[in-house]
């Protein structure tokens, strides 16, 4: 009797191990599962609506995937706040960041994709498909996810900065250049955006000081000498501001301090405009993604893939990029097709008769064509080549194709 209720004993450990590691599975590796087809039942859920935002939706919406895109509170992006871009594939010599964006949107819209005005509050990554909350309460259940919120510019945070706040303190000088026509103005920050601020109000303002804390620009060489075509911009090297002054109605003067000397003295000035730097957009997730020391997205190698399954990030919110509208595009484009696999993969969502999307990028060859070819007798990659021209010099378009053909031979 002894010895079966220490059998018993063994086997009731052994069923209580595998259900920890069963449980423990589900947790570190959760699953997006099946939910019933509802209005808020999305494919492919674009967080943010700046050039990698737009592009991960356009490659969404292109392959007849339900694609949602919440604008978030600066729709467009840091690009709604730039005049002319001149680096950006494919427009020569240079558009507006407006029209950047302008174009973007109407591509997206043209294949499907949706927007929803609101801002993401939080999301439940332990239910799956994962639940996203807006701040308005609106409740999505999305298969993946695109983050792309991009981010926000930092402030001083000096006395009379809040006060001031749009009273003569402001982030965007493309927007409020105009109001400060034959006024002197400063700008805060030594980088590539204090100079491109400086251009933009030269059109209007009498005199623009740029206040440089270092003992130099931080901002490419290029962009510097650029300055040297505006006689009504000038620098201020090894400057802080220590507090912003106004009449209560606006701004009247900032205070300054030399950062060799310790000199305190005021500049008389109507406008402060602030590019000191940015801040990724990632508090909504609480650290439910493996984020860096600064709080940017990390991406897995080459991928934009997180440390969440089905869950991507392209743009300036991710670590390690260059911040560029056309490298954020790039990255948003990645990520779109990665959202699509992930789909394709785990969802099994080929299996609705309207999903479709470009699996051959080199041929332009889409995934309904593969399998059309597949089911009228081609049973080989030399089969698809001669049938339907699919590349068999570019590996991961040949590593793509050789999967769903042997997917399908399989069933």
């Amino acid at each position: 009797m002894k010895k079966y209720k220490n059998i018993i004993k063994k086997i009731s450990f052994l069923f209580t191990c595998l259900f920890v590691l069963i449980l423990a599975g589900k947790i570190s590796n959760p699953k997006v599962g099946k939910i019933p087809e509802t209005e808020n039942s999305i494919d492919i859920l674009v967080i943010g609506s700046g050039p990698a935002g737009l592009s991960a939706a356009i490659q969404g919406s292109r392959a007849r995937l339900k694609t949602l895109i919440i604008e978030g509170h600066n729709p467009g992006g840091q690009l709604m706040g730039t005049t002319w871009v001149e680096n950006f594939p494919g427009h020569s010599p240079q558009i507006l960041g407006p029209d950047l964006i302008k174009n973007l949107r109407q591509q997206a819209k043209n294949f499907g994709s949706k927007f929803f005005t609101d801002s993401v509050k939080k999301i439940d990554f332990s239910c799956s498909p994962y639940k996203v909350f807006t701040e308005n309460d609106t409740i999505f259940y999305a298969k993946t996810i695109v983050i792309a919120t991009g981010v926000s510019s930092t402030d001083l945070n000096v006395k009379g900065e809040k006060e001031y706040y749009a009273k003569g303190v402001s982030h965007c000088a493309i927007s409020e250049g105009p109001l400060y026509k034959d006024k002197d103005v400063v700008i805060v920050g030594g980088g590539d955006s204090a100079i491109e601020d400086a251009m933009q109000l030269s059109t209007y303002a009498r005199k623009i000081t740029i206040l440089v804390r270092g003992k130099k620009m931080r901002a490419i060489k290029s962009s510097q000498n650029k300055l040297k075509n505006f006689p009504n911009i000038f620098a201020r090297n090894n400057t802080s501001v220590k507090e912003i002054i106004g009449n209560e109605t606006h701004v009247t003067a900032v205070r300054l301090i030399d950062n060799i000397t310790g000199d305190i003295y005021n500049l008389k000035t109507s406008g402060v405009f602030l590019a000191v730097g940015n801040e990724p957009n990632t508090k909504f997730l609480n650290d439910t993604l493996e984020l860096d020391e600064n709080g940017y997205i990390i991406v897995k190698g080459a991928t934009q893939e997180t440390s969440m399954p089905g869950v991507f990030a392209a743009g300036d919110v991710t670590s390690e990029k260059v911040h560029l509208a056309s490298v954020a595009a790039g990255c948003g484009t990645q990520a779109g097709f990665e959202a699509i696999k992930f789909l394709v993969d785990v969802e099994k969502v080929s299996e609705n008769k309207n999903f479709d999307y470009i699996v051959c990028f080199c041929k332009g060859v889409r995934y309904s064509e593969i399998i059309k070819a597949i089911k009228e007798g081609c049973s080989t990659f030399e089969d698809l080549h001669q049938k339907l021209g699919v590349c068999s010099g570019c590996r991961s378009c040949k590593k793509e194709i050789e999967s769903i053909l042997k997917k399908e031979l399989e069933k």
